[in-house]
């Protein structure tokens, strides 16, 4: 695993103003803050699979950029649709959780099949 110091400072600041615009048109006042802290957690930790870290050991390090890329999307797609609307925080936490137990899983699944 290799990290790309400019490429990562370029994801993290990507993802960060991607989520000052989720937080500036959230119309979920109260807990806006839980929407940007998670909204901003997981697209930062997604841009830097994707973008900022090569894993040379891979033969299919593509395959999973582009994996990790998929699944910034559906982040970015879920949280502006929570954004615009009131929501109620266990269900925001499962959506999300739920999210991110899938990417986890389909990496996994991906580094054992490459071994």
């Amino acid at each position: 695993m290799k990290i790309d110091i400019i490429k990562t400072i370029i994801a993290i600041l990507f993802s960060w103003l991607v989520t000052y615009g989720i937080y500036e048109y959230s119309a979920a006042n109260e807990v806006r803050w839980l929407l940007t802290l998670v909204s901003g957690l997981l697209l930062t930790g997604l841009s830097i699979f994707s973008i900022g870290i090569r894993l040379e050991e891979w033969r299919s390090a593509t395959s999973f950029c582009i994996v990790s890329a998929i699944f910034w999307c559906v982040v970015l797609v879920v949280n502006v649709l929570f954004a615009f609307f009131n929501f109620n925080v266990p269900f925001y936490i499962i959506v999300n959780g739920m999210i991110l137990l899938i990417y986890l899983l389909t990496f996994n699944f991906m580094y054992k099949n490459q071994q």
